[in-house]
């Protein structure tokens, strides 16, 4: 026997000792050795059962006779050869995190998986590679249709103030396993989980803002509702759970479905909203893009504008706020788009809107040809609508030491524009109440504006004046967002 034949028949009889026939039927059909894959292990097998009769005599519970119940032979090879690299399809799927409770004390992390298949399946040595660190213990079994919970506190115990999953939220114990070590990043991160070779059977890439959902606030955000955070929840586990606009907030489920946001069907997809510049002058024209998908097609995009001119700033509370001026949106190449039938639909703002300091708030709504709609951002996004701020820069400035009295110094737009620019609007009312009449002391943010920093805006901030008991003692503009 050569060499090679001596060391293919000890491989083959190392392979055949361990052989473990998975139940579930993502499998691919050449996978013999029990891995979920097919690889070069497979092909050895296969190699050792070439032109073997029907039932493959010595090898039976890792015959090579895939096609035809007729031998090994060409036809057997050839769907190994297309299922080359094929590996394990888990129908296991990542379907609600909570990252960011709205009371950091209170231990209620946690990441919820689902088996979406009719198999169960045995998640042994199985782990959380990135974004949190877990491995499953063995004889750890997700059932067909069935919830794992993998939480930052796993323990029925509430030790006040630190509350577990189970005692807020009443999950079973049955279906918590953990605790995980590391957090989940407020800001987003990375969740991968991994099969017990290592291969990734899921992972989710998520954010914070939009298209993800916005969590981290009780709901509703008024202080009054402590403890009531919400998780995010992917709408069906049949959908891409990579794909943020399959996800929505509502308060966390573990261990149960997310009934609150379930949908058979979504209306259309709407992710990758951008205006261009991205900080305009009155010289430059706007244009706003969003890429809408939707399997039922898509009637129609329509971007909702309002204009907030210098001086009669318009908070969420107004009834100015609910006003909003409508203009289609196309995906045929022309009118600002720049390449037809891409998914990506596109409009450009009117010129009336390119004037000093204003700021132009939109949101996008689309309809697919099935009568389902949706306007972004989310009803429940804090930040509502997206925004861009019109300026020209900062101009040349002159004063004097002791104006009429000593001389003035002028410095130019080009050294007033090397510093940081930061734009506080706001009703002059709120600023002034914020900043002297009001002599509020408490922490909450009562008075609303909008932040411009870096030519990026950040509407509907909260601010109020900053420190302690003698915040208005000092008499400057001292405020805290």
């Amino acid at each position: 026997m050569s060499i090679l034949k001596t060391a293919i028949f000890a491989l083959t009889c190392l392979v055949l000792s361990s052989v473990l026939i998975n139940p579930v039927s993502a499998c691919p059909l050449s996978d013999l050795d029990g891995d979920c894959k097919t690889d070069i292990i497979d092909l050895v097998i296969l190699g050792e059962q070439w032109l073997d009769p029907a039932g493959c005599p010595g090898y039976a519970n890792a015959c090579a006779d895939f096609v035809g119940n007729d031998g090994v032979n060409l036809q057997d090879f050839l769907l190994l050869a297309q299922e080359w690299e094929l590996k394990q399809n888990y129908p296991v799927v990542i379907n609600e995190i909570h990252y960011n409770p709205d009371l950091p004390y209170e231990l209620v992390e946690f990441v919820e998986l689902y088996n979406a298949g009719n198999q169960e399946i045995d998640l042994s040595g199985w782990t959380f590679s990135k974004g949190i660190s877990y491995t499953f213990p063995a004889n750890t079994i997700l059932s067909a249709g069935a919830y794992l919970v993998i939480s930052e506190n796993a323990s029925v115990r509430t030790l006040s103030p630190i509350t577990s999953v189970s005692a807020k939220y009443g999950t079973s114990t049955s279906v918590l396993m953990g605790p995980f070590t590391g957090s989940l990043n407020n800001e987003g991160e990375e969740i991968v989980l991994c099969d017990d070779s290592g291969m990734i059977v899921d992972q989710v890439d998520y954010k914070l803002g939009f298209p993800w959902p916005t969590t981290g606030d009780a709901v509703p955000d008024n202080g009054t509702n402590p403890g009531s955070g919400h998780s995010i929840q992917l709408a069906n586990p049949a959908f891409d759970n990579n794909l943020a606009a399959n996800w929505r907030s509502a308060f966390p489920t573990p261990g149960a479905a997310n009934t609150a946001v379930y949908a058979e069907n979504l209306p259309p997809l709407i992710r990758q909203v951008v205006h261009t510049p991205e900080s305009p002058t009155t010289a430059d024209m706007v244009t706003v893009s969003a890429k809408v998908t939707d399997s039922d097609g898509i009637h129609s995009v329509t971007l909702l504008y309002q204009v907030v001119i210098p001086g009669d700033y318009v908070t969420k509370g107004d009834a100015a706020y609910n006003s909003w001026i409508s203009l289609a949106m196309h995906d045929d190449g022309i009118n600002g788009d720049s390449f037809a039938q891409d998914s990506v639909y596109s409009v450009e703002l009117p010129a009336a809107t390119r004037q000093h300091r204003y700021l132009i708030r939109y949101r996008i709504g689309a309809q697919d040809n099935d009568g389902r709609s949706i306007t972004v951002p989310y009803a429940d996004d804090p930040q509502s609508n997206f925004a861009y701020f019109v300026y020209n820069g900062v101009p040349a400035w002159t004063g004097a030491i002791r104006p009429g009295v000593t001389p003035p110094v002028t410095y130019g737009a080009e050294v007033m524009n090397a510093l940081p620019v930061y734009h506080m609007i706001s009703k002059q009312t709120d600023v002034e109440s914020a900043t002297w009449y009001s002599k509020y002391t408490g922490e909450d943010y009562l008075w609303y504006g909008t932040l411009v920093y870096d030519g990026r805006v950040y509407d509907h901030i909260r601010y109020r004046a900053r420190g302690g008991v003698w915040r208005y003692a000092m008499g400057k503009n001292m405020w805290k967002f």
